[in-house]
């Protein structure tokens, strides 16, 4: 068998066909949920990874206060092994406006405290101090504007942290009281901070609206922030009644620090952020069947569609066996015609599947990029999916053509099927 003609008559009678239209279209279907959820899956599992491993609050504690001691036990927390740092929860609680505020952005700033230990990588510029005050690092993709705790931002309004260093910019914040059953703003405050270094917010998970300030500010704010109350017969939380947060210096210990520090007879112990395992698993569970859903469908389009096929070429492959082609040359063809035409659907689908994923990326992911999340494409993904759509159209055809095969070559020339 010439093996250029083979080829070159395999290419015309599959470019000839129009069934083969109908069939690449659902087999490109198949093949970009097929590569797409192997795709997302491993971009899912690395992002989580990452995320948790970044995110400080995963390796952070929730401490009960113990009230009988004076500094309601922040010395016997910090004595424990493996333990980083210990400050107060109050410091979560709130957010601040700033004169950042324009027409396009809002000025909405996220304060944060920075554990002791902790290391930025990615800074730029300098680091304060445990005596430093007025002084600020934030975000080189700055953006204070509260549209960033839902993911929109505009490109066009981030700000280059890096220019703002050395320059100044205020706070406002105000005072609380309980007044009428409710919370009410009281006296309007403000504090200014110089920018002294910016950081990747990537690097830890941040919003691009969080700001790095040192403890002495952390400590005037939250405690100007405390609601006055004049009503005795109603309690309101003060500074001193707020957990403790407690660092860990690496996720793998946070579980026996936390064990130590009931064992010292502190109320609760709690990791300050969980990840729903049940919504991971669903997730992972969910790729998996779409997968499988993907190869199953895959299987069943080839058989069918090679039975339809040999249904039609009855005559022609009957005419063939009477040329003296033996079984092993007709499989061959017809294997060889699958296999060319799995080809030539996965290389269109994997072009639509990266058109698709730039798309994404560009326009509903675009956001979450500065957060950490971002679509990459794997070449082992498209090797995988290859794999599993050339193995499966040639083992599906393969059951198909041995069956049709069977026929007696006078059974296949009258074949009016």
């Amino acid at each position: 068998m010439n093996i250029k003609y083979f080829f070159k008559n395999l290419f015309i009678k599959i470019a000839r066909d129009k069934n083969n239209i109908f069939f690449i279209i659902l087999l490109v279907i198949s093949t970009i949920m097929l590569i797409g959820s192997i795709t997302f899956n491993k971009n899912f599992n690395k992002y989580m990874a990452e995320y948790i491993s970044k995110n400080i609050n995963f390796r952070t504690l929730s401490v009960s206060t113990k009230k009988d001691k004076i500094d309601l036990g922040k010395e016997e927390l910090l004595n424990i092994e493996h333990v980083q740092d210990v400050y107060s929860s109050a410091y979560d609680i709130f957010s601040t406006d700033s004169d950042f505020t324009n027409e396009n952005l809002n000025g909405k700033i996220n304060p944060k405290y920075l554990p002791k230990s902790t290391i930025i990588n990615s800074l730029i510029g300098s680091r304060f101090g445990e005596t430093d005050k007025g002084v600020a690092i934030i975000p080189k993709d700055f953006y204070p504007d509260s549209s960033v705790y839902e993911y929109e931002i505009n490109d066009d309004n981030i700000i280059n942290g890096e220019s703002l260093i050395g320059k100044q910019f205020t706070i406002t914040y105000y005072t609380k009281k309980f007044e009428n059953m409710k919370f009410v703003n009281d006296e309007k405050l403000t504090k200014t901070f110089t920018i002294i270094g910016v950081y990747d917010n990537k690097e830890f998970m941040n919003y691009n609206n969080d700001i790095f300030i040192p403890q002495i500010d952390m400590d005037e704010i939250v405690k100007a922030q405390i609601p006055k109350n004049d009503d005795p017969d109603i309690e309101i939380i003060q500074i001193d009644n707020y957990n403790f947060n407690v660092v860990v210096d690496s996720l793998e210990n946070v579980e026996k620090v936390s064990n130590k520090i009931l064992e010292c007879n502190f109320p609760y112990a709690k990791a300050s952020i969980e990840i729903d395992e049940e919504v991971i698993k669903t997730i992972k569970i969910s790729c998996f069947v779409i997968a499988m859903v993907s190869i199953f469908v895959i299987i069943l389009i080839v058989a069918l569609y090679m039975k339809k096929k040999m249904i039609r070429e009855s005559n022609y492959i009957g005419i063939l066996r009477t040329l003296g082609y033996t079984k092993a040359d007709v499989k061959i063809q017809y294997l060889f015609e699958t296999i060319i035409t799995s080809i030539i659907t996965y290389i269109i689908g994997c072009i639509l599947l990266v058109i698709i994923c730039v798309i994404l990326k560009n326009t509903a992911l675009n956001s979450f990029n500065y957060i950490g999340y971002n679509i990459k494409i794997y070449l082992a993904d498209f090797i995988i999916g290859f794999i599993i759509l050339v193995l499966t159209s040639a083992i599906s055809s393969l059951y198909i053509i041995h069956k049709k095969l069977k026929c007696s070559i006078i059974n296949l020339i009258e074949s009016r099927e």
